[in-house]
């Protein structure tokens, strides 16, 4: 999410290949709810901003 902020659950997955894009977007709440990440924008075409 650093090097690419517009990346999707979907890529992620993809890029894992261990995990689901659902499993990835468990962890992705998680992160905004610990004030990690934040997204800027709207779904489509907003980004992800890392805080920590």
């Amino acid at each position: 999410m650093k090097n690419n902020p517009n990346i999707t659950a979907e890529h992620i997955a993809n890029e894992i290949k261990d995990i689901t894009a659902d499993g990835v977007r468990y962890h992705i709440r998680h992160l905004k709810t610990r004030g990690i990440i934040i997204r800027e924008g709207s779904t489509k075409s907003g980004k992800w901003v890392v805080l920590k």
